[in-house]
């Protein structure tokens, strides 16, 4: 128990570090600020969850007494608190279908908690908005007008009578993007944090197969109901669009489970995920071709279908996600 505190003690202090790190003004300071979670799940997968509760319960305190109350709040509903969580989420475990076998909490599962939870998020920041998707289309409006005015000669803005229609698209975007974005940083921070744990030997749970990730399928419903209403006025657009972006993030990486699978015995495979990753980073629409690739194994098995094709599995295929 004494261990677990001075862990957690360590890794709040840590972690409030990497997060304030983005003061000093220095570019290369965004690298900690975005691994600012990484000594939380540290502490939660190599500790045990309730290492990573005190853990983030000791960098709320601490950013509180030097930050203040607002950026203490906000660092524990957007990082300590979802690192807890997730933490805990990942360490759950049942026992299987033989006495002697454990099944722990699917990734895919833990995906589709990110995108929900990121759905509460974008709540917030619509209350804190006034209530009222408006308030963030002037902001954009007036900052592009005041760029124009301010600098005259200025490249990459749009025509003044165009400024509208930017900043409309711009209030469709951003929720998505946000939505994507803080899904994506708690996705890398718990891989690293895996990842070294692993490497030290104190990962509390199995290296899950990756390329088995599937999520059930509602998450797929949700995706739809979502699309369907993402370009409705104001609050609901608002939400359904940034919901519509988390669920169609988490298809997009089921997508790429798929890739890694039925790749496997391809003698370019190293070829064919270095282009299908590079493609990805310089593009959007692939990741539309991916997440449409989730959804169909979803339905027809293909992961299933190509390790059968290709002899025993070294690990079980994805189970059946009509749950």
């Amino acid at each position: 128990m004494q261990q677990q505190l001075i862990v957690a003690i360590i890794a709040g202090l840590v972690s409030v570090l990497c997060y304030g790190s983005v003061l000093t003004g220095s570019t290369l300071a965004i690298v900690p600020f975005y691994l600012a979670a990484v000594p939380l799940y540290i502490a939660g997968l190599g500790w045990g969850w309730v290492t990573a509760f005190a853990a983030a319960a000791a960098s709320v305190i601490v950013l509180a007494f030097f930050g203040g109350t607002v950026p203490s709040l906000a660092f524990l509903a957007v990082l300590a608190a979802p690192a807890a969580w997730f933490s805990y989420l990942l360490l759950l475990a049942r026992p299987g279908a033989n006495q002697t076998d454990i099944e722990w909490y699917p990734p895919g599962r833990l995906l589709v908690w990110m995108a929900g939870i990121a759905c509460l998020y974008l709540v917030a920041a619509y209350v804190a908005l006034g209530g009222s998707a408006q308030t963030l289309h002037l902001g954009i409006r007036n900052a592009m007008t005041a760029a124009a005015q301010n600098n005259p000669g200025m490249t990459g803005l749009p025509p003044p009578e165009e400024f509208d229609a930017y900043a409309a698209l711009f209030v469709r975007l951003i929720p998505m993007a946000g939505v994507i974005s803080w899904m994506l940083n708690h996705i890398m921070c718990i891989y690293l944090a895996g990842r070294m744990l692993r490497a030290a030997g104190r990962l509390r749970r199995p290296w899950p197969v990756l390329r088995a990730i599937a999520a059930p399928r509602m998450a797929i419903a949700a995706l739809c109901l979502a699309l369907l209403g993402g370009w409705l006025s104001d609050f609901a657009g608002f939400l359904l669009l940034g919901a519509a972006a988390g669920f169609l993030f988490v298809q997009t990486l089921i997508g790429l489970a798929v890739m890694h699978t039925v790749t496997l015995t391809s003698s370019v495979r190293p070829v064919i995920l270095t282009a299908v990753y590079l493609v990805l980073a310089l593009l959007s629409w692939p990741a539309l071709v991916l997440a449409l690739l989730g959804i169909a194994d979803n339905f027809f098995g293909l992961r299933a279908k190509a390790l059968a094709r290709k002899g025993p599995p070294s690990s079980p295929p994805p189970p059946a996600t009509g749950g």
